[in-house]
């Protein structure tokens, strides 16, 4: 079908015309935040972390950090080509929406393959690009986005063996897990999501590998067998997982960045003297999609409660698979931010879409009826959405531009809080995180104060006389501070004297 029969044909359908409207106008706003939205703290942190990486301080060893370190690789040739600029803010950016709308893509293609439903995977494809958090979080420089991308790519693969039970698709599946892995550590909660979801196939008998089309398994298979020939396929996988980490723990071992790396990694974010409660953060999650959360629970009522034995299991699964990553983020992390539900908003989406279609169906909705329940679903998030081009980054590009230029190489600055320097060495190892009960604060319990027990900011200050300092655990008057240093136009941003 070429352009112009897609277009008659969209013309023809017209709530598939709503559809792709809706769409087009999200990936405007999107493409628009690009630009003008401001910039979460995290993202300065991981284009600092990659400003390091492209100037070859190793990470965890010469800076602190809670991230693995793919995503600093990734966007580090952005210096050697750009070197320090602006502009590699917005390219970075740029990037994080490529991998977003592969993604939503992604989700698409899973969509269409379990429900045989080209509507139901655009509607997926709806419920992502008017979902708050899902927008938000997917335009930012951060390693949860492409984490989410190959952890997606990981599923589809997977979803593909379980229907070809192909060699090729298990190895491929475990192979991009990894890739999420590399970017963050929180793909664990994919992967304990996996453990359960090849425990119930290793049950039923759906892990036998198979070389031909229509040969039997579940019980047949197991009968003719038995069940141990399955943990082939379970040993596929982590083969194929752990393969590309050895190239993570080789650098770890050879560089003595291990204990760091694990104490960094694991050890603070497990032993984090903040926490805060999950029901705030899903509450906000709640309020700006609520029909995307009736759909998604009126899925999960259907399918575990009501009409336990019927339906298509492949949704079932998808079903199962989001309430498991919306619980096992809440349940395992002390910070239960936003960006830990991405994997449970990007799998709910189909289960939300399916019965979406499915309500339309029952209560025979016309034309009006579909645009209405849809338009419904997306109004308020699309309204948030376009409200927050209104929070313009300009005054956070100003400050870090302030100090670039006002800066040389040779430069150091005491940033605390992340918020200005991206392009010049920090004061001190621990670079941010310094706040009470914070990363800083944990890593010296953990540690005992044995390596930063003395750390004081003053004594830093007047040792190494940064160029620029921030207000952050410190007081500018005290301690001759103010005959070094003068406030600028800048909120909370100090010079050095000439």
């Amino acid at each position: 079908m070429n352009l112009k029969e897609k277009l008659r044909t969209i013309s023809r359908d017209k709530f598939t015309g709503f559809i792709y409207i809706t769409m087009a106008f999200s990936v405007l706003l999107i493409l628009l935040s690009i630009i003008n939205r401001f910039f979460d703290l995290d993202e300065l942190r991981h284009l600092h972390s990659t400003w390091y990486t492209a100037n070859g301080y190793a990470p965890y060893s010469d800076f602190f950090q809670t991230s693995h370190p793919l995503l600093w690789v990734l966007l580090a040739p952005l210096f050697f080509i750009f070197g320090n600029s602006i502009i590699v803010l917005f390219i970075a950016r740029f990037i994080m929406v490529l991998f977003t709308f592969a993604g939503i893509y992604l989700i698409f293609l899973i969509a269409k393959m379990v429900t045989r439903s080209k509507e139901v995977a655009l509607l997926s494809v709806v419920f992502l690009l008017s979902s708050v958090t899902f927008v938000q979080i997917g335009i930012e420089v951060r390693p949860e986005v492409p984490q989410l991308f190959f952890g997606l790519l990981s599923f589809y693969f997977l979803m593909i063996f379980f229907r070809r039970r192909r060699i090729k698709h298990i190895v491929l599946s475990g192979i991009f897990a990894a890739c999420a892995f590399l970017f963050m550590q929180k793909t664990i909660f994919l992967l304990l999501v996996y453990i359960l979801v090849f425990a119930h196939k290793f049950y039923k008998g759906e892990l036998f590998l198979e070389n031909k089309k229509n040969i039997p398994t579940g019980k047949e298979k197991i009968e003719e067998n038995g069940r141990w020939p399955q943990l082939k396929t379970i040993g596929l996988f982590i083969l194929s997982f752990f393969t590309p980490l050895m190239g993570l723990f080789a650098y770890l071992i050879v560089s003595g960045s291990f204990s760091e790396y694990f104490l960094s990694n694991w050890l603070v974010p497990a032993g984090l003297l903040d926490s805060y409660s999950p029901y705030h953060t899903i509450l906000g999650l709640i309020i700006e999609n609520l029909l995307f959360w009736y759909f998604l629970f009126s899925a999960a009522a259907v399918f575990f409660i009501w009409k336990r034995k019927k339906g298509n299991r492949e949704i079932r699964l998808l079903t199962f698979i989001s309430i498991l990553l919306l619980i096992v983020p809440t349940l395992l992390t002390k910070m239960p931010d936003q960006q830990n539900y991405l994997f449970f908003i990007a799998f709910g989406a189909i289960p939300a879409a399916y019965i979406f279609k499915a309500i339309c169906i029952n209560y025979n909705f016309k034309l009006r009826g579909k645009i209405t329940l849809l338009a419904a679903a997306v109004i308020l998030p699309i309204f948030i959405l376009t409200a927050m081009l209104t929070a313009s980054n300009k005054f956070q590009v100003d400050k870090i531009s302030f100090v670039l230029e006002n800066s040389s190489d040779t430069d150091t600055v005491y940033d605390g809080r992340a918020e200005f320097n991206l392009f010049r060495k920090d004061l001190h190892y621990f670079w941010y995180g310094l706040s009470n009960k914070k990363e800083f604060a944990t890593y010296n319990k953990i540690t005992g104060n044995k390596n930063f027990g003395n750390y004081d900011i003053y004594e830093l200050i007047h040792d190494k006389k940064p160029k620029f300092i921030s207000n952050t655990k410190l007081k500018p008057e005290r301690r001759g501070l103010s005959r070094l240093y003068i406030k600028t136009n800048f909120k909370d941003l100090y010079i050095r004297r000439e």
